[in-house]
């Protein structure tokens, strides 16, 4: 039995992503294929050793890794290559990104650290992957148009209502994006798999029968460290405006954002420490988390939309 693993939204988050690759290697045998949802940077502290392995591929004999893009890589893209200032891209995380790239809290935000290859790497991600049985997109899809004529925003962007549990015709809907503490949020024809892991440091995989239809047979979950853990030890810039929607993160209790722009330039700045005990989580490192395929009301945190979404 051949299948295909899907894992959301690393936002930074370097150790979660090799902890689900350990997870995944140990647990099954090629062929198999695993499929990244998109948003690789911002936000974490290790948005370049994210992109830097996803470009070197498995490494394993036997398996598949489909790439796809989000709208966090639309941004980092759009500001290194298009835009002329970094403001919008500070302002959802990429203030973090830089600094893994080798800024230094205080420098002006110098887009040029980000090396050519990694940006042709993301120019070239796609936007979904369709297999038999689903379609794998990083925020999701209109249901009443044809795949080959999808809105390139909507994919990219798209939030679905709690009500709404549309998949593709007889295709089921993988995607991340709207992210849920509690999730991953399984609907009878579509699963979110953004754990809002790059905060609470709760990582799911989703496990796909190929020969199946329909959602994941079993859902996987890899944990570190919160972010507030992380931020204790390590100063990095998260200002956490997050995705340009007022639907998405809701300014955490304790949070202070301190983002400037001083005279011509714009600067990167510490923020203060993130607290906020509602979502603490003890688990094993790894293990099954297998739920019914219907989703409880997830908390919603989110933060009031302050620019405009991607033209």
């Amino acid at each position: 039995m051949s299948k295909t693993y899907a894992i959301a939204d690393l936002h930074g988050r370097f150790d979660l992503l090799e902890m689900a690759l350990a997870c995944i290697v140990e647990r099954d045998e090629p062929p198999a294929t695993l499929v990244t949802l998109g948003d690789y940077v911002d936000r974490g502290p290790d948005s370049r050793k994210i992109i830097e392995r996803l470009m070197a591929g498995l490494g394993h004999d036997g398996w598949r890794l489909i790439c796809l893009r989000g709208n966090h890589e639309d941004i980092m893209w759009q500001t290194c290559r298009k835009l002329p200032d970094v403001d919008w891209w500070l302002t959802n995380g990429g203030g973090a990104t830089l600094i893994s790239y080798g800024q230094q809290l205080g420098d002006q935000a110098d887009v040029t650290v980000v090396p050519a290859p990694h940006l042709d790497w993301v120019e070239r991600l796609p936007l979904m992957y369709v297999d038999r049985h689903r379609v794998f997109v990083h925020a999701g899809i209109d249901a009443n148009c044809p795949l080959d004529e999808q809105d390139a925003e909507n994919v990219l962007w798209k939030i679905y209502p709690d009500d709404d549990d549309r998949g593709h015709g007889q295709r089921h809907v993988v995607h991340g994006h709207h992210q849920h503490a509690n999730g991953p949020i399984f609907k009878n024809n579509r699963t979110n798999l953004d754990t809002f892991a790059w905060y609470t440091g709760r990582l799911a995989i989703g496990v796909f029968d190929d020969a199946r239809p329909g959602g994941p047979i079993e859902a996987l979950e890899v944990n570190g460290e919160s972010i507030e853990k992380i931020s204790s030890r390590r100063w990095f810039m998260s200002p956490l405006a997050t995705k340009r929607r007022a639907d998405e993160v809701e300014q955490p209790r304790g949070f202070t954002r301190q983002f400037w722009n001083h005279g011509p330039g714009a600067f990167l700045a510490e923020h203060a420490a993130i607290g906020d005990p509602l979502h603490r989580f003890e688990f094993p490192s790894c293990r099954s988390i297998v739920r019914l395929a219907t989703a409880t009301a997830a908390e919603r945190l989110t933060l009031d939309a302050i620019r405009p979404r991607v033209p």
